[in-house]
């Protein structure tokens, strides 16, 4: 481009087929008011007032306006400086379309006049495509923040779906070795159990790596099957139950009003608490408590074992954070921690109207 502006400003140089004189100012105004372009993205307001200077000292020395270089420059300022520095350079460029006027006295008005319209029309280019760019980088970075959610809310479905599953198979799988000799009716209920978690599993894996796999999964029927909710809670406890940690429901609210997305976070969260429970806390019983309180649910899981699993221990402390992280999406809140009776509690409390409260 700055060659391009230098060649075509050039003709300029040149008054009935010889150079103006003297020629080597009329050489290196011309050359001034092109060549800086190359940098004009690096030095977007330097460049406009080496080439403005450039232009007005044309006017002086050999009486040609070579503005061209001038508009250029302008338009970079005001497409990637700030308004303030662009309403500078549009002034500036304005004043400077005066001086052809008044330093050549019998020079037609009409030439400032353009000028300065030429000026003033760039710089409004300039604002706009800047503004273009500011709208679809916003919209971009947007675009990034969503999908890091959306990564992160698979990252914590295959979390509470590989954590809860192979928990349950594993300790299935050492209770059948312990009585595969001497009970083998009570080790081929295990590895139906074993079974029975492996296939719940990859379902839900298969449904979630669908959904990365292809945005519109669903006319394949690969995103049909509905999502895991509190209606799936007495299933949950019975797997539970089959690895040896008595579960006791307490539920008193109604099912079918809840949000879908409350639906689903509470049984991941009750999911993740029982999973915990069986992993860390060498406990005997737990209990699942879900009430609906005026405009809040309220959740709380409790047991009676060692009180271990807790924030910082390893995968427990991640678990507990996934936990946390799910109802405060909500607008919840989350309390975990060590009972002073024994055992460990989880509590969440839910607005259901979304207002945090």
């Amino acid at each position: 481009m700055a060659v391009g502006v230098a060649v075509v400003s050039m003709q300029s140089a040149f008054d009935d087929g010889a150079l103006k004189r003297p020629a080597w100012a009329v050489i290196a105004l011309i050359l001034a008011t092109a060549l800086p372009l190359a940098f004009r993205r690096v030095r977007p307001v330097a460049v406009f007032a080496v080439t403005l200077a450039a232009a007005v000292g044309s006017v002086l020395v050999f009486e040609s306006f070579q503005v061209l270089g001038a508009l250029i420059a302008l338009y970079t300022v005001a497409r990637y400086c700030d308004r303030t520095t662009s309403l500078g350079a549009v002034g500036a460029g304005v004043v400077a379309s005066v001086i052809p006027a008044v330093a050549k006295g019998s020079e037609d008005p009409l030439l400032a006049a353009v000028a300065g319209a030429g000026f003033v029309v760039v710089w409004a280019a300039g604002r706009r495509a800047g503004s273009r760019e500011a709208e679809l980088r916003a919209a971009h970075e947007a675009a990034a923040h969503a999908a890091e959610l959306e990564r992160a809310r698979i990252a914590r479905e295959l979390h509470d779906v590989i954590s809860h599953n192979v928990s349950v198979m594993v300790v299935q799988a050492a209770a059948g070795q312990d009585v595969f000799d001497s009970h083998p009716e009570r080790a081929r209920e295990a590895l139906g159990a074993i079974e029975f978690a492996g296939r719940e599993a990859l379902g839900e894996l298969r449904r979630l790596l669908s959904v990365v796999r292809e945005p519109d999964g669903d006319a394949r029927g690969e995103l049909r099957a509905p999502q895991p909710g509190l209606g799936r809670l007495p299933a949950l406890a019975d797997q539970v139950r089959s690895a040896g940690l008595d579960v006791r429901l307490d539920l008193d609210y109604p099912e079918r009003s809840l949000p879908p997305g409350i639906d689903l976070s509470v049984f991941r969260v009750v999911q993740e608490a029982l999973t915990n429970v069986l992993k860390h806390a060498d406990a005997s019983a737990a209990e699942v408590e879900i009430r609906q309180t005026g405009s809040r649910l309220e959740l709380c899981v409790t047991d009676d074992g060692s009180g271990r699993a807790r924030e910082g221990n390893g995968a427990a402390g991640r678990g507990v954070a996934g936990m946390r992280e799910r109802v405060q999406l909500l607008g919840g809140r989350f309390t975990a921690g060590p009972r002073p009776e024994g055992g460990f509690a989880i509590h969440a409390s839910i607005p259901l109207d979304g207002a945090p409260r």
